[in-house]
């Protein structure tokens, strides 16, 4: 996804329906808005790369509550937002479905991991805590360097 797909939106937004013309004004309400779109690619990357560790799920998960516990007193005062901050309100609902659906997708994604490794039980899992010592390999000559050493001995 265009990175400008994400920021594009909410930067016409703070600049369009601000009330007041400073520029800190409008560079405050663009990080009001461009919170609400933060969490796709966390929940895209999550959603593509199937296998994380799970402190990366949690970390999404609290972000996520955090912002939908902040937004709690706006959805229950939602009749006196509509008439004096209602793009606020539009804002805080568009990080609540994008939380609630990020998380749906990602659980559906890891019961489709699940079922595709009860499936097949030989699948490479990858091993990152794994170290790699050198000498456990040994290198052959293959014909072409054994060719490259006669040249070079012949001149």
């Amino acid at each position: 996804m265009p990175r400008a797909a994400l920021l594009i939106p909410p930067f016409l937004l703070a600049l369009l329906f601000n009330k007041v013309v400073l520029i800190i004004e409008i560079l405050h309400q663009f990080s009001f808005y461009l919170e609400a779109v933060a969490l796709i690619p966390q929940f895209v990357l999550l959603y593509r790369r199937q296998k994380y560790e799970s402190w990366v799920l949690l970390y999404t998960i609290f972000a996520g509550l955090e912002v939908l516990v902040r937004n709690i007193p706006k959805f229950m005062g939602w009749r006196l937002l509509l008439k004096q901050d209602l793009y606020g309100l539009c804002a805080a609902s568009v990080q609540a479905v994008v939380f609630l659906g990020g998380l749906v997708l990602v659980m559906v994604g890891r019961v489709e991991t699940a079922r595709q490794e009860g499936l097949n039980e030989a699948a490479s899992k990858p091993a990152f805590d794994e170290e790699w010592q050198a000498g456990k390999f040994e290198f052959q000559e293959g014909a072409g360097q054994q060719q490259a050493k006669s040249a070079a001995v012949k001149s």
